[in-house]
């Protein structure tokens, strides 16, 4: 018999001071945490990019120590925002 639980679920959350302030706290394997005040990153327009922190919990290692997720993408987006190429979108290959 199936089934269909309707449901929200609400992920772990907290600015970077509460996360340091759980120095002994291990989020379960596959749990995730989100860091509310991680970094904003502004371009040279003025644009301002917001970066989530984001970890994945091992079940093994406390929230301080695990890595952020986010930190492949921010290098990327650093490498995109001091790209200086112009760049063509699909539609102005054809002009």
């Amino acid at each position: 018999m199936e089934k269909t639980l309707r449901t929200r679920i609400k992920q772990r959350h907290g600015t970077s001071a509460y996360w340091s302030s759980q120095i002994d706290f291990i989020p379960l394997a596959g749990e995730i945490i989100f860091y509310d005040d991680h970094k904003t990153l502004t371009d040279e327009f003025d644009v301002v990019h917001n970066l989530p922190g984001l970890k994945l919990g091992d079940g093994v290692t406390t929230v301080e120590q695990l890595p952020f997720l986010t930190d492949d993408i921010e290098q990327q987006l650093l490498a995109h925002i001091n790209d200086k190429d112009i760049h063509l979108q699909e539609g102005e290959r054809e002009n």
